[in-house]
């Protein structure tokens, strides 16, 4: 199969009942139930320390890394439509191994599984120590270049404050590994629209240079898909558990 042309910029925007609830000061629902999806079966499968512990199925994952206070496990839980699936601590970086959670193939076959969405350790707090951030910086460095299941990182951002140096040196490494990404620019519901719209554009400008100016990215093609998110105003939520979906090739199975 043909690769696209290098970089794959996809661009999402709110639809308009979502840009309608986020500039109106009253809180609107959805105007329709969301699609079935896959990831509502998500549940805890397990928690690792080590990479050499990791799952061995084989079945595809993708990883969800940003900095502690980024929002990864409350996207996991809004994904999963589930309130206290994934653990949200009030204690920036207190989360420092790799929790697992699992996307059973069908309720007879509880042991088995379709796929896996990761929640990462978070980075980037001063509270945590040089040896645990240098231990962090090695463990993920090896997992996004050797992991062979992982099919996909989602990198979250505070829309507030994208692309801090840190993400800027995670990204590297997640450019360097070639791996398709999906960039959340979370608590956009803190922005009115146009200057939410803003700096969507910005980042995405920005991100297409990180990638173009990397040797890495050149060989790799690497798709980069960049979305405003709020879980407050429900902003690209479906968009974003629709991409996840179809790069596992959840896609269409629902039922099955």
């Amino acid at each position: 199969m043909t690769r696209p042309p290098f970089p794959v910029l996809q661009r999402f925007s709110a639809s308009s009942k979502e840009e309608e609830a986020h500039t109106s000061n009253v809180r609107v629902k959805p105007a329709q139930v969301d699609p079935p999806s896959m990831l509502t079966r998500l549940q805890f499968n397990c928690t690792y320390s080590n990479l050499a512990t990791l799952p061995r199925e084989g079945v595809p994952e993708i990883a969800f890394v940003g900095r502690s206070n980024a929002g990864k496990s409350s996207a996991i839980n809004a994904f999963a439509q589930q309130h206290k699936l994934a653990f949200v601590s009030r204690t920036p970086g207190r989360t420092q191994h790799f929790n697992y959670f699992a996307i059973a193939a069908s309720p007879p076959e509880p042991l088995k599984h379709r796929a896996f969405l990761v929640d990462l350790p978070g980075y980037g707090f001063a509270k945590i120590g040089m040896g645990i951030k240098s231990r962090w910086n090695e463990l993920f460095s090896t997992y996004v270049s050797t992991r062979q299941p992982l099919v996909a990182l989602c990198l979250l951002m505070d829309i507030r404050h994208p692309l801090t140096p840190l993400d800027q040196h995670f990204l590297q490494l997640a450019i360097q590994a070639g791996r398709p990404l999906l960039v959340l620019l979370t608590k956009a519901d803190k922005l009115g629209f146009a200057q939410m719209t803003k700096v969507h554009r910005e980042t995405e400008i920005k991100l297409g240079e990180l990638l173009i100016a990397s040797n890495a990215a050149l060989s790799n093609n690497i798709s980069l898909t960049v979305m405003p998110f709020s879980i407050l105003k429900r902003i690209n939520i479906v968009a974003a558990r629709q991409w996840i979906e179809s790069t596992l090739g959840l896609a269409g199975i629902e039922n099955k």
